[in-house]
């Protein structure tokens, strides 16, 4: 829409006095002023990262100088324009995290022109596109069910990738070939139940060890109702037993909802396992109670030594080590802790939301103690009582909805340490339920700071793959070339590659 402005001329007459009939003339104003013209369409295209939009073009009848300027629109403040008319991006646009009012990629701008006199003014759209910025994603293989983790195989191009039922895989990322490695028995599937976590032995290459996170009938395979969580240590030669085989730890659960089911190796061997609340908010906060926490557990190099077996030590440095609480309780205040990755000093993981919020938080190795809230927060938000300690703060959140920065089922990531330019050094995380990918820098990840979830960058476009969709993202991981690995929730499995690869 063009709107036109024609400054006014005000005309004074005076009359002489002093004898005589005479009066002074009148000096009539020059001819009316045109104001210019904008001839430019009121839309326009650019693809991101790239600064200039277009030059604005005007005529003006009276040959005027002209000038150009920004004088107005909902995103006025991502744009200047030069003397010319040339009209840019003060910072490049970012498809994947766009500035516009809407964050939708399409900006609103007015632009001026004048010839010092009268005006003319434009309202321009301006629609960025997605540019894929080297990033490729390539189908692995299909017919899974139900993917809930995948872990990588050390000195191999293969990964392990789980199914809820007890099927485990090998996994080629090179050429997507697969072939079954064992199927675990007792296995409870009931509500969120199932093989939920793994990971390799430190010396998996001398051994052939890996660990899982499981959920078994209660009191073994003949028992009644009911579904515990044991935590196995499963030799690859050996047979598999019909109530599990090479179970270190049950811890008893009441319900068949929050179980958490992370499980990974630390520093000095030490093993990491998350526990969900059971849908028992109180037992995230009783340092008695192993549900609810972040466990930290060292392994036994000689279990068989005393009269009574003992499958885990207690690490230096557990907060409960010599009374208090649970001696193998690390970390409190979580309900359906999930998804970790080791990286620096410590993990990312995630915590599935009750109503309000989906978190990532971030766990030092050598912070015994911390406390995430739950449920006297959910996020950053107060949930239910009050707590008289120091809670830590989610890392970032998001709030649960179905917008582009919302969800309601987080799945914890990876930080991309591989060779995909755009991506490295970011956490790539995921929802559920809402289908959204985001990628966040770490280094905005601050301690005692949640970053806004208006910082994310939404990858859903950079991540379409060569065949098939990515139809909400259940498990992440990488390879030993640290790619992406991606699982989604109808049984695909997808890596993502630099593109040209």
């Amino acid at each position: 829409m063009r709107h036109f402005v024609i400054a006014g001329i005000f005309l004074s007459l005076a009359a002489c006095g002093g004898g005589g009939d005479s009066s002074s003339p009148v000096v009539l104003p020059p001819s009316g002023n045109s104001p210019p013209q904008i001839t430019t369409a009121p839309s326009a295209t650019v693809t991101e990262n790239e600064f200039n939009v277009l030059t604005v073009r005007a005529t003006d009848a009276d040959g005027g100088v002209l000038s150009f300027s920004i004088s107005g629109g909902d995103d006025a403040d991502d744009f200047s324009i030069a003397g010319n008319g040339a009209l840019r991006f003060v910072l490049t646009p970012n498809f994947e995290l766009p500035t516009d009012a809407d964050q939708d990629n399409v900006y609103q701008v007015t632009v001026q022109v004048s010839d010092g006199s009268a005006s003319d003014t434009l309202d321009l759209t301006v629609t960025v596109y997605n540019d894929r910025e080297g990033i490729s994603v390539r189908r692995l293989t299909t017919g899974l069910n139900d993917v809930t983790a995948i872990a990588k195989i050390p000195n191999q191009t293969k990964v392990f990738v789980t199914e809820r039922g007890g099927n485990i895989y090998e996994l080629d990322t090179i050429d997507g070939t697969r072939s079954l490695d064992r199927t675990l028995r007792n296995v409870n599937t009931t509500g969120e139940g199932g093989l939920l976590g793994l990971t390799v032995d430190p010396g998996f290459t001398a051994n052939d060890t890996y660990w899982a996170f499981v959920t078994a009938q209660r009191s073994g395979p003949f028992g009644t109702a009911g579904s515990d969580i044991t935590i196995r240590q499963i030799r690859r030669q050996t047979l598999e037993l019909p109530q599990g085989t090479g179970t270190q730890l049950t811890i008893p659960h009441d319900s068949d909802v929050n179980y958490g089911g992370w499980i990974e190796f630390g520093i000095g061997n030490v093993l990491y396992v998350s526990v969900g609340d059971s849908g028992n908010p109180n037992a995230a906060q009783d340092p008695n109670s192993q549900l609810g926490k972040i466990l930290r557990l060292l392994p036994n190099p000689d279990p068989f030594a005393g009269a009574t077996p003992i499958r885990f030590l207690t690490p230096p440095g557990n907060p409960f080590a010599t009374g208090g609480g649970d001696r193998f309780v690390y970390a409190l205040g979580l309900q359906d802790p999930k998804n970790g990755f080791r990286f620096g000093d410590g993990f990312y993981f995630a915590d599935k939301g009750d109503s309000l919020a989906e978190e990532i938080n971030y766990l030092l190795e050598d912070s015994g103690g911390e406390n995430f809230g739950w449920p006297f927060f959910e996020g950053s938000s107060p949930f239910m009582g009050s707590s008289a300690g120091p809670l830590i703060l989610p890392a970032t959140e998001y709030a649960r909805g179905n917008g582009d920065r919302e969800g309601s089922s987080v799945i914890g990531g990876v930080i991309h340490l591989g060779s995909v330019v755009n991506l490295q050094g970011k956490y790539i995380f995921a929802d559920r339920d809402s289908g959204n990918i985001w990628a966040v820098r770490n280094t905005d990840l601050e301690p005692g700071e949640t970053l806004p979830s208006s910082s994310y960058e939404l990858l859903n476009a950079d991540f379409a793959p060569d065949a098939g969709s990515i139809d909400g993202i259940v498990a992440i991981g990488t390879d030993q070339e640290n790619n992406l690995i991606l699982a989604d929730s109808d049984g695909e499995i997808f890596v993502v590659e630099p593109s040209g690869t």
